[in-house]
């Protein structure tokens, strides 16, 4: 009898979840796009933490829904894609978060990786789209790069969307310190980026630099609320973040309706994509070091310094993810590789073109942004060679042209760590004098080792400077380079047009 009346809420609880889920896709769907599909979030949430007794539910709501959304289109494709395919493709797409669930074996463990998570999904999620499009008659721009990233890039925005607001609510009880200071500062990164947004929609910047620029400032928000409050302040950076550059997109079109590439907020979207991906690890591993500091009696304050200096000086974590993100952008290469000699086999030479140029470019991109995050060069070559390289002049290329002087001493006498430090010490010390619009930036740089120590300095100056125009993006730069520098007991000093950097570290 009890038996019997379990499996009776089980059924129900079951019919109320596929129509929530239903009703709850089609909304979703309404405000996305494919640079930004809602619905992988709501999927993956589901599939992630519901139990397992209720995922046919969930099947039947996902394929109802998305069969409501193909029937008008039975005229144009196959009957079997617009009837079968949508079953086949949850059960399909499952598959992943079934087996990260036996892997990671309980939900907290997932929160803790869901960018590996989150990545694994998204990418077999549109290799079964595409999959399902190909065999079953579907749309035939399946067979395009542009559609195979917008997936990938559209899946994994969507699901941290979704269900990084599901986590925060499921650790509401893990949160150490001031929920009050978290908020404030959530709502201070909010007003920040929507001051971003009513800039890009009502001055309608057309300058393609601006908009790369005032797009990519929009992730600093998400390093202000990591760098002060862990993974709560991460998830919810990301969400902020998230919202604003889909934003940009949304506010061109009309819900429901498909939107037109844009290549700038596609960029901008691969810089979010590694730049979450980035803050969350690092936000979890702050709240982590803060979470034993607390317990062992540290002072909150003092956790807090120990957690930004974790943050400032990890690099390892960086390379990871951006070494990650690269495998992740390998799998979409090696998957334009195989459809490229099919469409020759079919005749197809011109759309087989475009789709080797499109890859060209999109890895073109990809490149120069990840040198941003972390350049992975500097572990063979070393500091002198990454920033003297082709691809650091060609990224700043349109601010400034730069001149190097460097010192003999090899710069990989030097920690990775402290070479990173320097790295990205350099470029805010850039983005700072490029305030100063001079003709050139000369750029020192020299190695110097003691008994005790060793480090590195190098100066900015600018060459023929004109009149300086504070920017946002000067700000956040000086605010950065202040903190990487503290983080290596450094110095810095600004003078007239020129801005000098010591970094240092124990000689082991």
């Amino acid at each position: 009898m009890d038996h019997a009346k379990g499996l009776t809420n089980v059924i129900a609880k079951g019919i109320a979840i596929s129509i929530a889920y239903g009703i709850g896709y089609l909304i979703l769907r309404y405000y996305s796009f494919d640079q930004w599909f809602l619905p992988a979030g709501l999927r993956a949430a589901c599939l992630f933490f519901m139990p397992l007794r209720y995922w046919p539910f969930v099947f039947i709501g996902d394929a109802a829904a998305v069969m409501y959304g193909r029937i008008p289109k039975a005229h144009k494709y196959d009957a079997l894609w617009v009837y079968a395919g949508p079953l086949l493709l949850i059960v399909s797409g499952s598959i992943a978060p079934y087996l990260l669930r036996k892997k990671l074996r309980n939900a907290d463990m997932i929160i803790r990786q869901l960018p590996m998570a989150a990545a694994c999904t998204a990418v077999w999620s549109a290799a079964c789209t595409i999959g399902f499009n190909t065999l079953l008659g579907g749309p035939n721009d399946s067979f395009s790069i542009l559609f195979l990233a917008n997936n990938v890039f559209g899946n994994y925005l969507g699901i941290f969307m979704v269900v990084l607001p599901v986590a925060i609510w499921r650790r509401r009880d893990q949160y150490a310190g001031s929920l009050k200071k978290t908020f404030r500062d959530a709502a201070f990164a909010l007003f920040s980026i929507a001051a971003m947004f009513v800039y890009l929609k009502f001055w309608h910047v057309d300058d393609d630099v601006i908009r790369k620029s005032t797009l990519m400032l929009m992730i600093c928000p998400a390093l202000f609320l990591t760098y002060y409050h862990g993974w709560l302040g991460a998830a919810i950076g990301v969400i902020i973040v998230n919202l604003g550059i889909a934003q940009t997109m949304t506010y061109c079109r009309t819900p429901g309706v498909p939107a037109p590439y844009d290549e700038t907020v596609f960029l901008a979207q691969i810089g979010l994509t590694i730049a979450a991906s980035a803050f969350l690890i690092l936000g979890t591993r702050i709240t982590s070091h803060f979470e034993k500091a607390i317990d062992a009696g540290v002072a909150e304050e003092e956790a807090r310094k120990i957690s930004r200096l974790t943050l400032l000086s990890n690099a390892s974590e960086s390379r990871n993810q951006v070494l990650y993100m690269a495998q992740l952008h390998v799998l979409a290469d090696e998957e334009m590789r195989e459809l490229v000699p099919w469409l020759k086999a079919q005749g197809k030479y011109t759309e087989a073109l475009a789709v080797n140029k499109r890859a060209a470019r999109h890895r073109e991109l990809f490149h120069r942004h990840a040198l941003g995050l972390y350049p992975v060069g500097i572990e063979e070559k070393g500091l002198f060679a990454v920033v003297h390289s082709q691809a650091f002049e060609d990224r700043w290329s349109e601010s400034v042209p730069l001149v190097f002087g460097f010192g003999v001493r090899d710069p990989r006498i030097l920690s990775d760590d402290l070479q990173f430090g320097a790295y990205h010490s350099l470029c805010s010390a850039i983005v700072l004098m490029c305030d100063w619009k001079p003709e050139e930036l000369h750029i020192r740089m020299r190695v110097w080792r003691t008994s005790l120590k060793r480090g590195i300095y190098f100066t900015v100056s600018a060459f023929n400077p004109g009149d300086a125009e504070a920017s946002q993006a000067g700000a956040a730069a000086s605010l950065l380079l202040n903190a990487r520098v503290n983080a290596h007991g450094g110095i810095v000093r600004r003078h007239a047009h020129r801005v000098s950097v010591l970094l240092s570290e124990a000689n082991t």
